[in-house]
């Protein structure tokens, strides 16, 4: 039981460091990159975890301005699929520093 608490403390210490915040602390993470662009890490019933990223969008309203968020995302990508912590949460560190950098140019 004590080494299951200290890998989920390891666990939210490494989401820390690149700005993701424990949605179930040890089974869920989120980052949101932009206004509408997130990325997620999820552990499977299995135990294995899956690393993901979306987008969203906003109808526009017929005066052009922003109406409201579309529910289902625009776009989706998997990076991890039912891997390994440190594999999906390498996949997605590596994606978000790529981002983080991208848009910075």
């Amino acid at each position: 039981m004590i080494s299951i608490f200290a890998d989920n403390k390891r666990m939210n210490e490494q989401m820390k460091q690149i700005g993701m915040i424990p949605l179930i602390p040890g089974e869920a993470y989120e980052i949101q990159l932009t206004k509408y662009h997130s990325c997620y890490l999820w552990k499977e019933e299995n135990g294995t975890w899956t690393a993901w990223r979306a987008s969203w969008k906003r109808e526009k309203n017929k005066d052009g301005g922003e109406g409201t968020l579309i529910p289902t995302p625009q776009k989706e990508k998997t990076m991890a699929e039912n891997a390994s912590f440190n594999y999906a949460f390498s996949r997605l560190k590596d994606y978000v520093v790529w981002f983080k950098g991208s848009r910075r140019k």
